[in-house]
């Protein structure tokens, strides 16, 4: 059985983070460029939706197609902490960490 930490090379680690940046980028350049930015719910992160299917990038084992292994988004969410970065900074945590930084309400 391989597990997802087996099946990293270290070759696709800019890949991940280049299909990461894209995820988070792509759409808020998409609206900017469109005009649609005056439309209800703009600009609006909705997650990674159809980009972590399996046909994409959320296989679980690598898929030796091509260079892409389309299992970045499974090892993603469960071995890098930044995939709770959103739920860490809306929390307790953020509060605290905007209480020290004099930043928020």
């Amino acid at each position: 059985m391989i597990t997802l930490a087996q099946s990293t090379p270290s070759r696709s680690l800019p890949l991940c983070a280049a299909a990461l940046l894209l995820t988070a980028v792509l759409p808020s350049i998409t609206v900017a460029q469109s005009g649609a930015a005056s439309s209800p719910g703009a600009g609006k992160y909705t997650g990674p939706g159809s980009c972590a299917s399996t046909a994409c990038h959320g296989a679980i084992t690598p898929q030796n197609i091509n260079e892409v292994l389309q299992n970045e988004y499974s090892i993603w969410i469960v071995q890098d902490k930044h995939a709770r970065a959103y739920n860490a900074l809306t929390g307790a945590t953020g509060e605290r960490m905007a209480g020290i930084l004099g930043v928020g309400k």
